[in-house]
């Protein structure tokens, strides 16, 4: 369990000064409902050097005997939520995993008004809290694969211009990465 904490942590040390935590009860083998990791309280925190972005991260786990009469115990990862906000607070996207949920249990991303550029529709003359997208987009689950802390953190560098706060930020997110495929 620690190994996983402390792997999330390094991964988010190169986006946030924001600390990963273990929901409040704990660690408990063999329970029914998921834990919780989350970054910082479980609101948005801002990412980067500028600001332009804030993340919130919500890993759901499970800590179970792999084999039956087996002296060691594995974390299972059993739900995930990542989302992007701009600077408004307006989610852009967000990459979900809750198989609980009936309809959309399966793996997958959520596109949302904050793909709008607001200086675009401040000139305009439009309010961004009122713009919105197609009904069908915004209320779509698109497919994916399983998402990883680590491939958001690669995204938002690489993709979106946030500043890695670690220099060796690469080989983190490798690492974490190959713990991963594990």
């Amino acid at each position: 369990m620690r190994a996983r904490l402390t792997t999330l942590q390094r991964v988010a040390d190169c986006l946030t000064s924001g600390v990963i935590r273990v929901s409040e009860d704990g660690y408990h083998p063999n329970r029914d409902q998921a834990h919780r990791m989350q970054l910082g309280n479980g609101m948005p925190v801002p990412v980067g050097d500028v600001k332009r972005f804030s993340l919130t991260v919500s890993e759901y786990y499970s800590i179970a005997r792999v084999v039956p009469d087996a002296r060691g115990w594995d974390v299972l990862r059993t739900g995930y939520a990542f989302a992007l906000d701009d600077r408004e607070d307006r989610e852009i996207f967000a990459y979900h995993w809750h198989p609980d949920v009936p309809l959309s249990a399966f793996l997958h991303l959520h596109i949302n008004r904050g793909v709008i550029d607001s200086e675009v529709t401040s000139q305009a003359g439009l309010s961004p809290a009122l713009t919105r997208l197609r009904p069908d987009v915004a209320d779509a689950h698109f497919p994916t694969h399983h998402i990883t802390l680590g491939e958001v953190a690669r995204l938002l560098i690489t993709q979106f211009g946030v500043r890695p706060r670690r220099a060796d930020w690469d080989t983190v997110l490798r690492a974490a990465e190959a713990d991963a495929m594990r």
